[in-house]
């Protein structure tokens, strides 16, 4: 735990969806630097930040989080449709519930196309990490 930080708890690295999982006991997570992940049950304590290149999911930018909220991504629903995505149909099924609605899924497209969906609904915006912004 590192309480200079804005997110104090290091989970590892990750994609997006991985960081989700990683984070699943916390409210919060936020994906920096180089696919860090980072998370806690609160955030924005030192003000929205600039710089941030939450697009680039590979390299988002250092002293910044790209933060999400843990329950909108929907960690289990992600990888399930991921592995649909994936063509991996042992690891997944035909639909997807997150936060109490439920998806029937067509196909791989469709399935990446609403993981990216869910992945969007649960991005809050760029925050500083720490006080002086390195």
């Amino acid at each position: 735990v590192d309480g200079t930080r804005d997110l104090p708890h290091f989970a590892g690295t990750g994609s997006v969806s991985e960081c989700a999982a990683l984070c699943r006991d916390f409210a919060y997570f936020g994906h920096q630097s180089s696919m860090e992940c980072w998370c806690g049950n609160s955030y924005g304590k030192f003000g929205k930040g600039t710089g941030c290149q939450c697009a680039d999911h590979n390299d988002v930018g250092v002293g910044v989080n790209c933060v999400y909220e843990v329950a909108m991504v929907g960690t289990n629903s992600s990888q399930r449709m991921q592995a649909v995505a994936d063509g991996s149909p042992s690891k997944a099924d035909s639909s997807a519930t997150h936060v109490g609605k439920t998806w029937k899924i067509s196909g791989p497209a469709e399935a990446a196309h609403l993981a990216d969906s869910l992945v969007d609904a649960g991005f809050l915006g760029c925050f500083e990490d720490i006080a002086d912004g390195t």
